[in-house]
């Protein structure tokens, strides 16, 4: 007699919550969306769950993200940017976690993919904001680690990564860089 207000409050409830009431079927799953947001003045801005991507973040940007409670930076930018030393120092002053790291090689090898990753990991600490030059590479970086740590189809984080601002030419790297890390 009760049973279908309590089934509807909870279809609610998880409308409400963004969570996903899923079946038994493995096809019922359905990964949380990147979708485009602002930040302040940064361009090509995007958010999933507690990770915001995007490019080199300004003052203003960084000051939005630190409001917004953004608890760590992962840079992507080579290791001598000069760009980067003036986001680190505003980091410090705003308190916020800076990660730099520290992408020199135009196609990122294996160590620079496990530093992303291992740096992702470490997002326990609150929501991250990881950039690079235009949010390209971000992009790419957080299609393997989804892929690898999420579970998303490798094909649907290329999918979503692509809509984010990945540019051509870095599906096969993704790929293979999920292949390798889920061997």
């Amino acid at each position: 007699m009760h049973s279908r207000p309590l089934i509807s409050a909870l279809a609610l409830a998880s409308l409400l919550t963004g969570c996903a009431i899923l079946g038994d079927d493995e096809d019922d799953f359905a990964p949380i969306p990147i979708v485009a947001c602002e930040l302040g003045d940064m361009g090509n801005v995007s958010v999933c769950g507690d990770v915001l991507l995007g490019e080199l973040p300004s003052a203003d940007a960084l000051d939005v993200a630190n409001r917004r409670g953004i608890r760590t930076l992962i840079s992507l930018l080579p290791t001598d940017s000069q760009e980067d030393q003036v986001v680190a120092a505003e980091c410090r002053r705003l308190g916020i976690a800076f990660v730099p790291i520290g992408i020199d090689n135009a196609t990122p090898d294996d160590r620079d993919v496990d530093r992303v990753i291992e740096a992702l990991n470490m997002q326990g600490r609150g929501p991250v904001l990881m950039y690079c030059e235009t949010g390209s590479q971000a992009m790419m970086f957080f299609a393997i680690y989804r892929a690898v740590h999420n579970g998303v189809p490798v094909d649907a984080a290329l999918e979503a990564a692509r809509r984010g601002g990945m540019t051509p030419g870095q599906t096969e790297l993704v790929r293979a860089q999920v292949a390798r890390l889920l061997a």
